[in-house]
């Protein structure tokens, strides 16, 4: 599910790119298969101090990820999960695709 989650987000531009963020929650999901809390959180608090420095990280959407980004207890693959899917909400909020021009790309003449 969260390589799922992962696979689905859409390429941003180079100045406001998420992947080192999706590479981390996938490396902190990596880390509770296998048992190791203490590099998950270490993941976890890597991804809230990168997540800060974004451009708009306290608009709504960015509020969203800051507070999935505050798990107490357990690290666990259901709550990295909710955290893959406020940072593509976040992406999506901050590069909205134009559906019209999206069309237009894909017509054919």
């Amino acid at each position: 599910m969260l390589l799922t989650l992962l696979l689905l987000a859409h390429p941003v531009s180079a100045e406001d790119s998420y992947s080192s963020l999706f590479i981390k929650i996938t490396d902190a999901s990596t880390a509770v298969q296998k048992g190791d809390q203490a590099s998950a959180k270490q993941l976890l608090e890597e991804i809230q101090t990168e997540f800060a420095t974004l451009s708009n990280h306290d608009s709504v959407a960015g509020k969203e990820v800051s507070k999935a980004l505050t798990i107490s207890g357990d690290v666990t693959e259901d709550k990295l999960t909710k955290v893959s899917a406020a940072l593509l909400a976040f992406e999506k909020e901050q590069n909205p695709v134009d559906l019209e021009a999206e069309k237009t790309s894909w017509s054919i003449d």
